[in-house]
């Protein structure tokens, strides 16, 4: 087994890798190059709906940054280290620079699916830690950095045996994500239906009772403390554990420990703000200060009810914004004031039901999910270290899929 850095691979042939097209403000356009951002690319998923484009004319300056089916992605700064790899799309796009881009070249000695598998390894992480601890900035890896990384370069079969085995658990989770996609957009689709026949509104003011802000933690190591989200938790409708962190009990108010079917939505910074989301699962949580907790009070609406309507009104939320750029806050006056449309009392006892049913399914899709990460992230250093043969690899994964 022979180890190579990137930058070699790239001299040799091997791999194309480099940040994205620093775009101009003369070079925006009404269509061209979809510019794909850091906020696009989340864990497997590249969304292709960013309103912002390169015009077409800067096909020379953009170069091989736009955009290859193919592509495997990492965001490399402010929230680092998310992978996806670039569906078949129509159009034409391009990658911002907080992005990179690795591209594998035909005849090249690596495999696709064995770079992404190394990219989510411990052996890059502890590469990537090193890269960013050497800034006093907000975490990032420079390009050059990652130039100089070192991975092992393992036969073509190998390689290949190794992507179809984590691949097999990627596409289930994959599968997940589309299940719980899939069930959001139908309580979506409901509440929508439901409001046809007959529709009253209410005051989210009106139809809480709690609508306040966390605190600011004191954050602790202790694994047995409690658990307290930020903004980074709430991302497409959904609470994202990942980026929580714990906080000292003491400094967390009796009505922000989180309870079932709160509301959460993210209420300063630019580009996290209004972000909504429901909180529907068991465990003892709170919020930080930047996430404002909306508790629909049973007696006024069904509160399952009540989270499907307020995700529906996320644009209205972020609209509500206040402030200058790098202050932006959402107030809790502003978020009380604004009226939801609700379908009558009497629809919303059997949707709430179903809201619930889906919200069920799709926290059970969740925790398979995190479960074949674990798997998937446990047998990738036995794999690439050939202490794990790929045939024993197999029979584990055929066990789970």
């Amino acid at each position: 087994m022979r180890t190579a850095s990137l930058r070699d691979l790239a001299a040799d042939g091997h791999l194309i890798y480099s940040d994205g097209y620093r775009t101009k403000k003369a070079e925006l356009a009404p269509d061209g190059y979809r510019i794909i951002r850091v906020a696009d690319v989340g864990n497997d998923v590249v969304r292709l709906d960013s309103p912002d484009f390169v015009g077409g004319d800067r096909a020379p300056q953009i170069g091989v940054k736009a955009s290859e089916p193919g592509d495997i992605l990492l965001t490399t700064k402010g929230t680092v280290g998310r992978l996806a790899v670039m569906p078949e799309a129509p159009g034409r796009s391009v990658y911002s620079p907080q992005l990179c881009f690795f591209r594998i070249p035909e005849g090249s000695d690596l495999v696709t699916g064995y770079l992404k598998a190394w990219l989510r390894s411990p052996d890059f992480w502890r590469q990537a830690a090193h890269s960013m601890n050497n800034t006093d900035m907000a975490a990032y890896i420079s390009l050059r950095d990652l130039g100089l990384m070192t991975l092992p370069v393992l036969s073509l079969p190998v390689q290949r045996g190794i992507a179809e085995v984590l691949g097999a658990l990627d596409d289930k989770i994959a599968a997940n994500d589309v299940l719980r996609r899939t069930a959001a957009q139908l309580a979506t689709a409901r509440y929508l239906v439901s409001l046809l026949p007959e529709m009253q509104s209410v005051a989210v003011a009106d139809a809480c009772t709690v609508l306040s802000r966390g605190a600011s933690p004191r954050y602790t190591e202790d694994a047995a403390a409690m658990l307290v989200l930020n903004q980074k938790c709430i991302r497409g409708g959904k609470v994202d554990l990942a980026p929580a962190r714990r906080t000292e009990p003491d400094r967390v108010r009796a009505d922000t420990v989180l309870q079932v079917d709160d509301v959460l939505v993210n209420s300063t910074g630019m580009g996290t703000l209004g972000r909504v989301a429901a909180w529907d699962r068991a465990g003892v949580a709170t919020v930080d200060s930047h996430i404002t907790i909306a508790r629909p009070d049973p007696r006024v609406v069904d509160p399952a009810v009540f989270g499907v309507a307020l995700m529906e009104m996320q644009s209205e939320i972020e609209g509500l914004a206040e402030g200058s750029t790098g202050q932006t806050e959402l107030s809790r006056q502003q978020l009380g004031a604004l009226v939801v449309p609700l379908p009558a009392r009497s629809w919303q006892g059997d949707l709430g039901s179903l809201v619930r049913s889906l919200s069920k399914r799709s926290l059970a899709a969740a925790e398979e999910s995190r479960q074949l990460a674990a798997l998937r992230d446990a047998l990738l250093p036995e794999l690439m270290s050939g202490r794990l043969r790929v045939k024993d690899a197999e029979k584990t994964v055929e066990e789970v899929v």
